[in-house]
């Protein structure tokens, strides 16, 4: 189970409850992958440290904009607790990612969604989940909030 959600937005935050009680209606038998954007880490880094990281760099920003804010107080002891996994993927991933959905399954998302197919679709998660050991895989995708000039714009700007 691999899940993409801003702390901050209620239909993402029903992303990560979803994924946590779908892991306990499979008593256990799956992942939880969260994904992020690396330019705004605080998860990752929370995570791997155990100790809630409230801020990001000074003057970081992401093209996934609904993953700008950090992690809350209430947010943070469920990824400590029940996530078993963070990964991050750059800014030209996201866009790509978001690009192959767009294109390939006719489905307008925004680049934060983006981020989970961009961690699916990585040599990381591949590396430490192969396929023949996690053979099916879902990505929670959410998020409406796309401006498309804007998205589209920036996919130029990276060569996407």
């Amino acid at each position: 189970m691999l899940t993409s959600f801003p702390s901050s937005s209620f239909s993402s935050f029903s992303s990560l409850l979803l994924a946590v009680a779908l892991k306990s209606l499979w008593n256990g038998k799956c992942k939880i992958v969260l994904a992020e954007p690396l330019a705004v880490n605080d998860a990752s880094i929370s995570f791997s440290t155990k100790t809630h990281h409230t801020t990001n760099k000074p003057g970081a920003t992401s093209v996934a904009d609904g993953l700008k804010t950090c992690l809350g107080p209430k947010t943070f002891p469920i990824v400590r607790d029940l996530v078993d996994d963070v990964m991050c993927v750059d800014e030209v991933s996201i866009m790509k990612a978001t690009k192959t959905v767009w294109s390939r399954m006719k489905v307008l998302i925004e680049p934060s969604a983006g981020v989970g197919v961009a961690v699916l679709l990585s040599d990381e998660f591949r590396s430490k989940y192969p396929p023949h050991l996690f053979p099916r895989v879902g990505v929670i995708l959410c998020g409406g909030n796309c401006d498309i000039d804007k998205v589209i714009n920036a996919m130029g700007e990276m060569g996407v």
